[in-house]
């Protein structure tokens, strides 16, 4: 085998093992999300089908926007597919089962010509974990196997590394677009411009923003410019390697908490996806109480009382809605979902520089030493 082959079969096959706890936590912190983000796109059957003008695709089945009754029933079905992800109940239907679900009502929300590609990693997210069986642990599917793993305590691997790949070719198709558009003009300041928009067109002014806008430096605002298109490009040029991959998700997540505050845009569905590549078992010694109770709740429970609770919180959304979407221009959640990210990566990112500096100062010990 040669090295090249060598290289890429470490790639699928080795880099992104990680253990299935690790995963199983994931699944818990996806799926508590997702039901803070449902129900979506109820709007869409209150517009006439003079307004239905999609890209090609719906139109190859359809005239018009779908009956009243459609929305209520797919995201019923979403959210109800929702609680069997979280409590771990035929995880791998569950999973995909949402993931099309959300893409079907997504489908029709974005028919009216404003898509929103940050949602998108809702969709392949849990179409490829179910793969990587994130719901062999903390799950009621393996309380039901007696707490043991279909094959080994480690999960597949390439799945992970097929969602770093994705994620990085998503983010250099951000990236792309502001290079070829004089984004790395030196006398173009692109991100000055997004915010000035965002204040003076779209109405999201705040005080972070305004805070910006006083700042003059043209300096300042280049490397604004050039930071953004180096860290969207960094995900692909680094994604043969989950640690430097870490690092600039890590560092993502500062970039996406400097949005949120100035743009007011939360970013969320992207940090989910980062935080896939993340090793979640290291905080199992520091929450197992919560854990532990969590198994305890699986052992409680049963198939028709988690189907029963999707159902009853299904209903509870649809007639009264999500009480966490609170009918807000600034997204409480989301920002507090960045401002932890957040939080996590500067604690993250000052961790790696402190092992880089020591491992540098044993080499130079050995150096010294042997020499």
């Amino acid at each position: 085998m040669t090295a090249n082959l060598r290289g890429l079969d470490h790639f699928i096959f080795e880099e992104y093992r990680a253990p299935k706890a690790g995963l199983g936590i994931y699944r818990l912190l996806f799926s508590t999300y997702v039901l803070t983000y449902l129900p979506k796109h109820l709007w869409v059957s209150t517009f006439p089908n003079s307004f239905f003008d999609p890209p090609i695709g719906l139109t190859m089945f359809f005239a018009g926007f779908p009956g009243a009754y459609f929305f209520p029933l797919v995201n019923g079905l979403a959210i109800l597919a929702a609680v069997c992800m979280l409590f771990g109940y035929r995880t791998r239907v569950a999973s995909i089962s949402f993931a099309l679900l959300l893409f079907s009502c997504d489908a029709w929300g974005y028919s009216l010509g404003k898509i929103v590609h940050r949602d998108i990693t809702l969709v392949f997210v849990p179409i490829l974990m179910q793969f990587a069986g994130w719901g062999d642990t903390y799950s009621l599917d393996s309380r039901r196997r007696g707490g043991r793993f279909e094959e080994e305590e480690r999960s597949a691997d390439w799945p992970l590394a097929l969602l770093a790949l994705i994620v990085g070719m998503a983010m250099m198709t951000a990236a792309l677009p502001k290079v070829t558009s004089g984004w790395l003009d030196p006398h173009a300041h692109a991100v000055r411009a997004h915010i000035l928009s965002n204040v003076f067109v779209s109405g999201h002014a705040n005080w972070f923003a305004e805070q910006m806008l006083r700042i003059r430096s043209g300096v300042f605002w280049k490397l604004c410019d050039y930071g953004t298109v180096s860290i969207e490009a960094s995900f692909l040029l680094t994604v043969v390697r989950r640690r430097a991959l870490r690092i600039v998700c890590a560092v993502a997540c500062l970039f996406h908490l400097a949005i949120t505050l100035t743009m007011q845009i939360a970013f969320v569905g992207n940090i989910l996806a980062y935080a896939a590549v993340a090793d979640w078992s290291v905080v199992e010694s520091r929450v197992g109480g919560v854990l532990r109770m969590w198994n305890r709740i699986l052992n409680k429970m049963s198939a028709p009382v988690i189907v029963g609770a999707g159902a009853a919180l299904a209903f509870a959304y649809l007639r009264f809605g999500n009480p966490v979407q609170l009918p807000q221009q600034w997204d409480p959640l989301g920002t507090s979902i960045c401002l932890l990210s957040a939080l996590v990566a500067g604690g993250f990112l000052v961790g790696s520089v402190r092992d880089f500096a020591s491992n540098r100062v044993k080499r130079g010990i050995s150096f010294f030493r042997y020499s």
